[in-house]
């Protein structure tokens, strides 16, 4: 009788296959690992590295004692809970100087579970927008729009206001939802340059990136150790994978040889 021939490719290929796949991963995790190590905080615009934000260079950090001014107990919750930054055209540090762009770390108020995915409701983003906007007397005719996103778990309230100080404004409420606490970052410039500004600040919010520091501090973090941890136990099961099919392939390719020889 013939000896069938084995569906499985050659010993040889699958082993060239399985090599050329750990060169390509272990060349694009040292490469990652060699960009890490020269950048390893200068993405990050504040001295903490808490986070990164794209500006334009004309844009400068406001003075600590000028964003602080800008935390809001209602939103936020106390001063003490809270680090705030900002960020401005202006030189000066004049408290009313627009556009600008405030950004607070709040170590409670945060969200998770089904009381973010409630968020994907209109309707509940709409009041939720309300209640957060109240100390500012935003009423409803005051919200522009209002969306989440569920991969950022971020909530964003797009609004217009009379400040008594600026006069007219549009502003941008952004919450990144982090763990216990939540990072807010608003974006302000006045009604009639908003759209003019627009671009930047949506830049701005698109870049924004929390560091793994601060998702540590507010207790969501994965570290650089558990990642490479689990990323070794991934390539400890591809291994245990490949010798189980290698295992497999070398019974199988036993059958027809066994038969053949009894015939």
């Amino acid at each position: 009788m013939k000896r069938s021939a084995s569906v499985f490719p050659p010993w040889k290929h699958i082993l060239q296959r399985f090599t050329v796949f750990l060169i390509v991963l272990f060349a694009g995790l040292g490469a990652w690992a060699a960009e890490s190590e020269a950048n390893p905080e200068d993405r990050f615009t504040n001295a903490q590295g808490y986070f990164r934000i794209h500006l334009p260079a004309d844009w400068k950090e406001m003075n600590p004692k000028l964003a602080i001014t800008f935390i809001d107990v209602e939103k936020n919750g106390p001063a003490v809970n809270v680090e705030a930054f900002g960020y401005q055209v202006s030189a000066t540090n004049e408290p009313l100087d627009l556009p600008f762009i405030t950004v607070q770390i709040a170590r409670s108020g945060g969200l998770s579970g089904s009381a973010l995915d409630m968020l994907q409701d209109e309707d509940v983003r709409r009041n939720g927008a309300l209640l957060r906007l109240r100390g500012d007397g935003i009423r409803e005719q005051d919200i522009d729009k209002s969306s989440y996103d569920p991969v950022r778990r971020a909530w964003r309230i797009d609004y217009r206001k009379e400040d008594e100080k600026r006069g007219s404004v549009r502003a941008i409420d952004y919450i990144f939802f982090v763990g216990i606490g939540s990072v807010n970052i608003t974006c302000v410039a006045g009604a009639e340059s908003f759209d003019d500004w627009s671009p930047t600040f949506e830049e701005a919010l698109r870049s924004f990136e929390v560091d793994a520091s601060l998702r540590s501090r507010l207790g969501s973090s994965v570290s650089p150790q558990a990642r490479l941890s689990a990323l070794k136990s991934r390539i400890s099961m591809g291994f245990v994978f490949f010798f189980g099919l290698m295992a497999w392939h070398f019974i199988k390719s036993r059958e027809p040889r066994v038969m053949s020889d009894e015939i």
